[in-house]
């Protein structure tokens, strides 16, 4: 059920008619369930003009979400890496376990997120409406180093032998094994390898740095 705890996160405009209007889907989040969002700072950093907020579209029927969750007190990892925290105003029947070490080299790895959101219309209103499809990524880690994303200050990361689709950061990063969560998907990363021509990796935040945004949580 580690499902229940991931969210896809989107920008919304408060209306008159009908309370919210989805305007962009920024990234992918998820809740520890105790009331604690746990999503990448370069998703939710954005300066909101007036009527908007970030929040999570939830309901029976993912595909036509008819609630919203606003995301509140949103404030950036302390050494101001690319993670964020913020408080959620609903719960969930599980609780997702955050591991007490790190992944290490070569170990498996899984992702739960939302990449690729389609900008489309409710067939019933003809309002706006952005549908989400959640995906499940696995990999390995490759090795642990530093790095930065989002325009964010270097910070702990692993490298990982996965994609990291567009939309899928802030996804919680588990342990294949233990499905505790070890990490956040952050972006991914492309060199130059000799004559070899480009090498692309997966990145996510370091659990180090996910303990240190914890300190913040309410």
């Amino acid at each position: 059920m580690l499902y229940t705890n991931v969210f896809p996160i989107v920008l919304f405009r408060s209306t008159d008619e009908i309370g919210f209007q989805p305007v962009a889907a920024v990234g992918t989040g998820f809740t520890l369930g105790e009331g604690t969002f746990i999503t990448c700072w370069h998703c939710v950093s954005v300066n909101l003009k007036e009527g908007e907020y970030y929040g999570i579209p939830y309901g029976a029927e993912m595909s036509l979400p008819n609630q919203v969750a606003v995301l509140g007190n949103i404030r950036q990892e302390p050494n101001r890496a690319d993670l964020a925290v913020a408080s959620i105003g609903i719960g969930t029947r599980n609780s997702l376990r955050v591991a007490d070490r790190p992944a290490y080299w070569g170990r498996d790895v899984v992702a739960l997120g939302f990449p690729h959101p389609e900008n489309t219309v409710n067939p019933a209103t003809g309002e706006p409406l952005i549908r989400t499809q959640s995906r499940a990524l696995k990999g390995y880690v490759s090795t642990v180093g530093l790095h930065s994303t989002g325009g964010a200050r270097e910070a702990k990361y692993y490298e990982l032998g996965m994609p990291v689709p567009m939309w899928a950061s802030g996804s919680p990063l588990f342990d294949a094994e233990t499905l505790e969560v070890v990490g956040v998907l952050a972006g991914e990363r492309t060199s130059q390898v000799g004559n070899s021509g480009e090498f692309t990796t997966g990145l996510a935040l370091h659990l180090d740095v996910l303990r240190s945004v914890l300190n913040l949580a309410p």
